[in-house]
């Protein structure tokens, strides 16, 4: 889970090493649980350029330093590098959630923390109903049956798409053979999610209680803390071993704050980096 947008260290991190520290601030509310989790500290990409203060998305998981003028590059993101190893027994291999749908844009703006093996960044779900139904909705009969003929139609397109890139890949540059080699990989990646996904279709899928799925259904629009409770069953019922979540937008805020005029974005954003004018105006901005 990355918290977009910064924190203030100071209120952050402990001032002392070792299991009798002082809870920081940010931290009291978990004083309770203070012996189940470990704090890190010391963990910043020093390749990131100082001016890249909302970068993080495309760094913290690739330390590939973008931002401050920097060309915007990716490599592999470690949640994706560990996923083969970790997914061996579960159905999804990686869980990709945010607070929209999709990628975003290739800058500071990006939704995704998640990049494939040679940089491409992997879309993400915000819609609480649509990953209920991936992770824990059973599929009618005729749902598996449509699924399994579209798979074999699916089959039979990547096979072709595989044979005319070889053809081509003959009369390419090293440039645009490298470009080939990116669209091939993703080519083979979309293989690789069918054969899971047919190996997995007649497994019963873990039962969530009837109160819960439906409040999961009937939720489109995203919201924090019914995707923190996918998270949890997500984990808890060994339905994936590897999750992202980008619960805010870099520089910006969530779709509830998003309410009203832009002086509540911008008030709010001095607030989470803890800045006392903000925090005022951030109230002033919310009671209006």
């Amino acid at each position: 889970m990355y918290h977009t947008n910064g924190v203030n260290p100071y209120k952050w991190y402990p001032a002392a090493v070792g299991r009798d520290y002082v809870m920081p601030e940010n931290l009291a509310i978990l004083k309770e649980l203070r012996g189940d989790f470990t704090v890190f500290s010391g963990l910043a990409h020093f390749r990131s350029p100082q001016s890249a203060g909302h970068w993080g998305l495309s760094n913290l998981l690739t330390g590939c330093g973008n931002g401050g003028g920097v060309k915007f590059h990716t490599s592999v993101s470690l949640d994706q590098y560990l996923a083969p190893h970790l997914s061996g027994e579960t159905r999804i291999q990686s869980l990709n959630l945010s607070c929209k749908s999709g990628v975003g844009a290739l800058n500071e703006r990006i939704v995704t923390m998640s990049y494939g093996q040679r940089g491409n960044p992997i879309p993400t779900e915000s819609s609480p109903r649509k990953i209920f139904e991936q992770l824990f909705v059973e599929p009618t009969p005729e749902a598996k049956a449509r699924f399994r003929h579209l798979q074999s139609r699916n089959q039979s397109i990547l096979d072709n798409l595989r044979d005319e890139a070889s053809q081509v890949g003959r009369k390419l540059g090293k440039r645009d053979r490298q470009k080939l080699d990116d669209y091939l990989t993703n080519v083979r990646s979309v293989e690789q999610q069918m054969q899971r996904d047919d190996q997995w279709l007649d497994a019963p899928r873990w039962q969530v209680d009837p109160a819960t799925g439906k409040k999961m259904l009937a939720t489109d629009r995203y919201d924090f803390d019914l995707m923190l409770e996918l998270v949890f069953l997500a984990l808890v019922s060994d339905t994936t071993r590897v999750i992202t979540f980008v619960p805010m937008e870099e520089g910006g805020c969530t779709t509830e704050l998003r309410i009203g005029i832009g002086i509540l974005r911008r008030a709010y954003q001095r607030w989470i980096h803890g800045t006392a004018n903000g925090l005022v105006a951030y109230q002033n901005s919310r009671e209006s």
